[in-house]
């Protein structure tokens, strides 16, 4: 038992390593890259060691690229290159901006494909928003009996109250880069989301997506700025989207006061200083599975070592430490 601990340490070791820095590991074993459909019709991208004993579900946040972001396409061919088969799953609603229950279904319709085929539940490794969606899957009845872990990277608690205090953070005049960043990736998602309900032009639109898509590769902000000042800043974006939004469908789609079943285990990784959903998200998560079954196995790690689901300040050994063996879930 403790050498297969050991190995499944390494193995997270050097996973991370690949992920934080892609030519810092040398090759790993071939990988099948390809796109299925389930026959439920959920679709996602599977990357396919030669020989893998189980897939893990890897789950994106809210981003245009969706499955595809360069991010989670990284994250997914670093586990296949570690022996792990890694499904990433599209996520429609999250992937235009919008909460919506079918997104929470495709991951239930997913973890059960898989699970009759592999003959044993999934995990899944979720990142933001994606990762509240997902918790709250595998707590749900589809979900029950073909998720046996979830590690979720930023989750949210309440997705009404994680949508309410950051619009409220992002809502007044930004002093810093990173809180212009935020302010306008916001204001571009609910723009994109609404659409020409947002009362911006066509065009407009199309120049929206765009600037999206290529958000985290190009990261000069005054671009950015000039186009919200000029065609974003007279709607009340806020207002129209929050007319979209049901409370019901939020609360469906939050873990707040769900109960998983015994056979599944939740692991909760949070930035310490998060600046999208603060860590006390987490801790409520967290707080609520003491006392539930199978309670001894679940883990809550806020560290610097992340920002956001991003890599974060790795100055501290300990840090580290403590985000390896959490990942080495992946590779028991």
């Amino acid at each position: 038992m403790k050498a297969r601990r050991v190995l499944s340490l390494a193995k997270s070791a050097r996973f991370l390593l690949e992920v934080v820095d892609p030519m810092a590991v040398g090759d790993g074993p071939g990988v099948l890259e390809r796109r299925p459909r389930t026959p439920g019709g959920t679709s996602y991208c599977l990357y396919e060691p030669a020989r893998a004993a189980r897939t893990w579900i890897t789950v994106h946040g809210m981003t245009l690229a969706g499955e595809m972001d360069r991010r989670l396409v990284g994250f997914s061919r670093a586990l296949a290159r570690r022996g792990v088969r890694a499904a990433a799953v599209e996520l429609p609603g999250l992937k235009n901006g919008r909460f919506e229950r079918g997104d929470l279904s495709a991951i239930t319709d997913l973890s059960g494909h898989l699970a009759r085929l592999d003959g044993r539940p999934a995990g899944i490794v979720a990142f933001s928003f994606g990762a509240g969606i997902s918790l709250t899957a595998a707590a749900d009845d589809a979900g029950r009996g073909t998720i046996d872990t979830v590690i979720s990277f930023g989750a949210y608690h309440s997705l009404y109250e994680a949508l309410q205090w950051v619009w409220n953070r992002y809502s007044g005049a930004p002093r810093t880069d990173e809180e212009w960043d935020n302010h306008l990736y916001l204001r571009f998602l609910m723009a994109h989301a609404l659409g020409t309900r947002a009362g911006i032009s066509r065009a407009d639109g199309d120049e929206v997506a765009r600037l999206l898509r290529t958000w985290c590769e190009d990261r000069d902000l005054a671009p950015r700025r000039a186009f919200c000042e000029r065609a974003l800043n007279a709607a009340d974006l806020r207002r129209l989207y929050e007319k979209t939004l049901s409370r019901e469908t939020l609360r469906e789609l939050s873990p707040a006061g769900r109960t998983f079943g015994p056979g599944c285990r939740v692991l909760l990784l949070h930035d310490a200083n998060d600046p999208l959903i603060p860590p006390v998200h987490s801790k409520r998560i967290s707080a609520e599975l003491r006392g539930s079954a199978g309670s001894g196995r679940h883990r809550l790690l806020v560290t610097p070592a992340l920002s956001h689901v991003n890599a974060g300040s790795f100055r501290r050994v300990q840090d580290v430490a403590h985000l390896v063996a959490i990942m080495a879930a992946v590779f028991e």
